[in-house]
């Protein structure tokens, strides 16, 4: 069983909402800090497979709240169709996938919705995956890449059999990937997806190739940086790569030594059957970390 945390006593709050994209009812929930000023800025967070967007507020800990209290950011916490995504590159067969279900205009349609009923505009949009929530954030990212400012995927390799056209794309976006190296599902070497040797759902690329591809889109032909890192023991958890050059997108890899097919966090544990939770470090702040600095860069 997981090990989940009590939710934090934040000060803003969680309302559950809905729209209708092609007729079909797509629900979200969305957290409000309890600010004076209404945000300027939005995380996305897809869940896992099977799961839902409660899910991943509690196996990131509920970070993602405190972040949004902390700097005043909506947080919002998409639910797949039937319980999977239409990531368009994985090789799993859903319902979501058969009915080509259109999870871009979802994703418009939830910023629109914000700031329509906030009388705001988001300035900044950030997504947050992991495992098929990651392959989602991929896909995003491959065909909005106009519309992200950061992204962050976690327990997810590119599909090598895919239907978008990812050679044309080519197009950047910031990107950080954490992936553990152990990872019993979704192998970092790369091969065939696979739960307990039971359920197969394709064959991915390796960490190491698709963090190449996307460093390739930012006009990257090799890492500018490698470090390691390292507990309160001086042992090395993570090796990192880092593709990082002024005018150019920020990409990166986090390679969790020990990590399975989870996220990161201190005191949040993962289903035995995923592999280990590194608790050295929180996954889910590396990640806004990540976001703050590449805005940033952006904006500057």
């Amino acid at each position: 069983m997981p090990t989940f945390i009590q939710p934090l006593k934040n000060q803003g709050f969680l309302k559950s909402d809905s729209l209708k994209i092609d007729a079909k009812k797509r629900d979200f929930y969305l957290y409000h800090p309890n600010n004076s000023s209404v945000p300027d800025k939005l995380i996305l967070a897809f869940h896992p497979a099977t799961e839902n967007g409660n899910y991943m507020r509690m196996i990131s800990g509920y970070t993602l709240d405190s972040i949004a209290d902390a700097e005043n950011i909506f947080i919002c916490y998409p639910n797949a169709y039937y319980g999977y995504w239409n990531d368009k590159l994985s090789e799993v067969i859903t319902k979501a996938s058969t009915e080509n279900v259109d999870e871009v205009s979802f994703v418009r349609g939830i910023i629109h919705s914000i700031e329509t009923n906030y009388n705001t505009k988001l300035k900044n949009i950030y997504l947050l995956g992991l495992s098929q929530g990651g392959a989602m954030v991929y896909r995003l990212c491959l065909e909005i890449p106009d519309e992200i400012t950061a992204a962050t995927v976690v327990a997810a390799n590119l599909s090598v059999k895919k239907t978008l056209d990812m050679d044309s794309v080519k197009k950047p976006v910031s990107m950080l990937i954490i992936n553990g190296v152990k990872d019993p599902i979704c192998p970092y070497s790369g091969g065939e997806i696979n739960i307990l040797h039971l359920i197969k759902r394709g064959y991915v690329y390796s960490a190491k190739t698709t963090v190449s591809y996307w460093a390739n889109c930012a006009g990257y032909n090799s890492p500018t940086s490698t470090d390691s890192l390292v507990n309160e023991e001086n042992e090395k958890i993570a090796s990192v790569i880092n593709y990082e050059e002024k005018g150019k997108k920020n990409i990166c890899l986090y390679s969790v030594m020990e990590g399975g097919h989870t996220l990161p966090h201190p005191a949040v544990n993962s289903p035995k059957v995923f592999g280990k939770t590194v608790h050295d470090f929180n996954g889910t702040l590396l990640s806004w970390q990540f976001f703050k600095k590449n805005t940033l860069l952006t904006e500057n």
